[in-house]
């Protein structure tokens, strides 16, 4: 049995964690692992298996969804910062978020971010976001 694919949603809005939850259950077959972290901090501390995570049995984070507006450190601090560390800078790290200004949008995509998308209204907007992700180049090359 290959190993799951584990995704982490950042993401400190408890509505929108559950909905990007419920988009991923599209296309989970229980290979998909998902941890959910509400703040920048919570994110490094996952990736470091740290902190609340130094006891969880996570594997290695294949995808990142991150939102910008975060308390602590916010998604553009923590994409700096996990873009910049030789160890995680290979994650795909996708932007979802509700700043919707080319500036913001430039400035993820300059930090290292794979792509960035405006959070949807509706769980429907959520699944093509999803689909459009898990059907990049690296889910595809995931053995499922």
């Amino acid at each position: 049995m290959s190993k799951p694919f584990h995704i982490i949603v950042a993401d400190d809005d408890d509505d929108d964690q559950f909905i990007i939850k419920e988009a991923i259950k599209e296309f989970n077959n229980h290979q998909i692992q998902v941890t959910s972290v509400y703040d920048g901090s919570q994110l490094i501390d996952c990736l470091n298996k740290k902190g609340l995570f130094a006891k969880e049995n996570l594997g290695k984070t294949d995808l990142i969804l991150l939102d910008i507006n975060m308390p602590i450190l916010n998604g553009l601090e923590a994409l700096s910062k996990i873009k910049s560390d030789k160890t995680m800078k290979d994650i795909p790290v996708y932007m979802i978020s509700t700043m919707r200004t080319i500036e913001k949008m430039d400035a993820c995509l300059s930090l290292g971010a794979s792509n960035f998308y405006s959070k949807p209204n509706h769980i429907s907007g959520y699944k093509s976001i999803i689909e459009e992700i898990f059907t990049s180049t690296l889910y595809a090359q995931h053995q499922f």
